[in-house]
């Protein structure tokens, strides 16, 4: 069975009645904020009750609570004291230097023009069935600050959860951003302080961004342009070509080219388009591509999972490694195990017709297809597993103990040439021919001929 390890679903929310910068900031958004957004934005009157303060400093403007979801306020083009509500509030504080107070819920701040102070504030109680509510704060030009808000919750969350972090976002940034979580700085449009005090996130710009996770769990969205990513430590998701709302099921992005390092902790990488390299390095990672991706994917000592198509080359690392590859017409693709005992799962996608002689040639380290410029080269892949289309299956093996199994495909002839081999057949007629060692094929349905197989099981003729 074919599973994929890492599905992350963003859905983009706009805001069409806000200014287009901060509409463009709130595209981001996990959260369902149509309702919040429907109506016109409103102009809070520069008043509050004199007990409402924001970092001690007497509210100018204060959301009105009429519900859960509140109506979106934008502050005036002078210096602005704002505070939300414990639901979920939609703030742009304009020009000037502004002080926000989110207060609870899920809130979506933006600064704007100006030196501004962002505070996202505590964001609600955590469940693993109601999911999880999340900050979104857009700095805006200027020398800003920002706090996300302690939400120690979040150390415990589920990874399901994981696209509900807290982020800062730099979508509608002018040029490339600097982003540095650990040091919580980010430069690019002015110099900006960010208090991060659990797992968190940040979105990149358009540009070529440069992003720094922390040490706790982060999620990136590097966005377009050519990026460079480092996760540091924690179980980090890194969305290399991903600022705007995707998933992984839908058409992918044409993304830059990004170069991303998941550093310590068990890391999801995704590579939506462009030439991307991506490296898990430590723990156990799972690394994503599309069909439009091509570049590298590089695992690391731990057990990984790789799920790729496309043009992309598989360095899996050391470790017991499973690498899940769909194979398009005319790709040339390298994989290599690089250590442990890895399995690699190659599923032909149906553009290949039916009928196709495929061999798998282990001592030349390939599989070819006849008539065909598809050429797969791989090595140091003990397991080897081939589903899709309706091919007739050639496999040479070595003298090393491997593995052939074969789901789907009209007909199978294997020759294992030594060692402790296992092979599996299809529903055609299957020939097998295990070699020196002990050996175990099951034959399926056909009329199959086991040669020199120690263990057979619905092979109708054997010698």
């Amino acid at each position: 069975m074919r599973n994929s390890p890492l599905t992350i679903l963003l859905t983009p929310v706009l805001g069409p009645t806000l200014r287009p910068t901060f509409a463009a900031a709130l595209s981001v958004g996990v959260l369902s904020l149509g309702t919040a957004l429907g109506g016109t934005a409103l102009v809070a009157p520069a008043h509050a009750a004199a007990a409402t303060t924001c970092e001690g400093r007497a509210a100018t403007i204060v959301v009105p609570a009429t519900g859960y979801d509140t109506a979106p306020v934008v502050g005036t083009p002078g210096d602005d004291v704002i505070v939300g509500t414990p639901g979920r509030d939609t703030i742009d504080g304009a020009g000037g230097n502004d002080v926000i107070c989110g207060l609870g819920g899920p809130d979506t701040l933006g600064g704007g023009p100006g030196d501004d102070r962002l505070f996202g504030g505590f964001d609600g109680q955590y469940s693993i069935d109601n999911g999880y509510s999340s900050d979104l704060v857009a700095p805006g030009p200027g020398d800003d600050h920002v706090d996300l808000g302690a939400d120690r919750q979040a150390l415990d969350i589920h990874p399901v959860d994981f696209a509900y972090y807290d982020r800062v976002v730099y979508t509608d940034a002018a040029g490339p951003v600097v982003v540095d979580l650990t040091a919580g700085t980010a430069t690019g449009e002015g110099t900006d302080t960010i208090v991060v005090e659990g797992p968190a996130g940040v979105v990149g710009s358009a540009f070529g961004d440069r992003i720094t996770g922390s040490p706790y769990a982060d999620l990136i969205q590097a966005g377009d342009g050519d990026d460079v990513v480092d996760g540091r430590a924690g179980n980090d998701r890194i969305v290399v070509d991903g600022g705007l709302g995707f998933t992984t099921s839908l058409p992918a992005l044409d993304g830059g080219d990004d170069v991303a390092v998941g550093g310590d902790g068990r890391d999801g990488m995704i590579s939506s388009g462009g030439t991307d390299v991506l490296s898990g390095q430590g723990d156990r990672d799972f690394l994503t591509t599309s069909p439009i991706s091509s570049g590298e994917l590089r695992g690391g000592p731990g057990r990984d999972s790789v799920d790729a198509e496309g043009a992309v080359d598989v360095s899996a690392g050391a470790g017991k490694d499973e690498i899940n590859y769909d194979l398009r017409p005319g790709f040339r693709t390298e994989i290599d195990g690089d250590g442990g005992r890895d399995l690699l799962d190659l599923g032909l996608s149906r553009a290949f017709g039916k009928g196709e002689r495929v061999r798998v040639d282990l001592p030349r380290r390939r599989i070819t297809f006849t008539g065909s410029t598809t050429r797969l080269a791989y090595s140091e892949v003990e397991r080897l597993e081939v589903s899709g289309g309706h091919p007739h299956w050639t496999f040479l093996g070595t003298p090393a103990d491997e593995s052939f199994r074969v789901l789907g495909g009209r007909s199978v002839r294997a020759f294992g040439r030594g060692g402790d081999d296992v092979f599996s057949g299809t529903g055609g007629r299957d020939f097998f021919d295990g070699g020196r060692g002990r050996d175990r094929a099951t034959g399926s349905s056909g009329r199959d001929t086991c040669v020199r197989i120690e263990r057979a099981q619905d092979c109708e003729r054997r010698r």
